[in-house]
């Protein structure tokens, strides 16, 4: 790993020394701009998040929430979850996806593909997205394919998400559906396939009654999955974060598909397993202090791919075979 400290005269070469690293050596960085240690008062914290984000970049863990212990996750299940954001560049489609590789799902790698803007194409590179993801699940010693695939996705309003949903929803079916036919072990544990989209930009605010503010923001870890959601569709509402300035917008969760076992419900994803979920999987972002609004997949999928956009551009060399984890970033 390379750690690098800039002095602000030399910020403006941060961007082709990421180039260089990440492109050419593949190796990790830490960035340190001198400017962020002038001021005594935020030094010491600042000094420890970077020791965080260099612990993590090294292969380290900070802290893991052993789901299985605490009756969050099924036992003997194996859960994959994927973070997944594209963008649309001229006439090309840019993919990012970041998936989990071990089964308390804090180790997560993320895989990077473009194509044209057409059908075909993009239905290939759905499936070499997953083949990745199911190759790190592989990589990080699962004892069998997953149980259950859970796509956390960005999304907009109830008219954009349907749409998208119509479009990425029957790739990834028919993608699982042709291991099924060609790998006995995957037809055996067939994963059930769960597709939700976030959306950050919601209307609905949520507060609490304080007796000494009249109303106050909530605590964290408010779910709402009732009363202001639609009967027709299923859907809630988180807020992992205390905010104590200003005022909170929740994440409005949507599940826009979800396989089901007819035969036994014991093996479909029960609502509240994916509220507890999507909560806990929003302090899975080590380079913030606390929860984020997202699951963490979908926020370090999100950040590789605007890293990209932004200090690469028309230079990024996609990788075929090798996995660029965005915790370089």
């Amino acid at each position: 790993m390379a750690v690098i400290f800039l002095s602000q005269h030399l910020e403006r070469y941060y961007s082709d020394m990421k180039e260089y690293f990440t492109n050419e050596l593949n190796i990790p960085t830490q960035f340190i701009i001198s400017k962020k240690l002038q001021d005594p008062r935020r030094a010491g914290s600042i000094m420890f998040n970077i020791i965080e984000q260099i612990n993590v970049k090294m292969g380290g863990v900070n802290f893991y929430i052993d789901f299985y212990q605490e009756n969050i996750l099924q036992k003997n299940k194996i859960y994959l979850i994927l973070g997944l954001e594209c963008k649309q560049v001229e006439h090309e489609m840019h993919y990012s996806l970041t998936s989990t590789t071990n089964p308390n799902l804090h180790k997560v790698i993320t895989s990077m593909r473009k194509c044209k803007n057409v059908k075909e194409e993009k239905e290939k590179v759905i499936g070499e997205l997953m083949q990745s993801a199911l190759d790190g699940l592989r990589s990080g010693k699962c004892p069998h394919p997953p149980d259950y695939i859970i796509l956390y996705r960005q999304g907009g309003n109830y008219v954009q998400n349907k749409k998208t949903a119509e479009q990425e929803v029957p790739m990834f079916l028919r993608y699982l559906n042709e291991l099924k036919e060609k790998q006995e072990i995957f037809k055996k544990y067939d994963p059930k396939f769960v597709y939700v989209c976030c959306n950050l930009k919601g209307d609905l605010k949520f507060f609490e009654k304080s007796s000494e503010k009249g109303y106050a923001n909530p605590k964290s870890g408010l779910c709402v999955d009732s009363s202001v959601t639609q009967k027709d569709k299923y859907e809630f509402y988180i807020q992992p974060q205390f905010v104590n300035q200003g005022t909170a917008t929740p994440c409005h969760y949507q599940v826009l598909y979800e396989d089901k076992d007819l035969t036994n419900e014991e093996n479909n994803l029960k609502g509240e397993q994916l509220q507890l979920l999507s909560f806990y999987l929003s302090f899975y972002y080590w380079t913030w202090a606390g929860a984020i609004r997202v699951p963490g997949a979908l926020k370090l999928a999100t950040t590789a791919m605007g890293f990209f956009s932004k200090h690469l551009g028309n230079r990024l060399n996609l990788p075929e075979q090798k996995f660029v984890n965005p915790i370089y970033i």
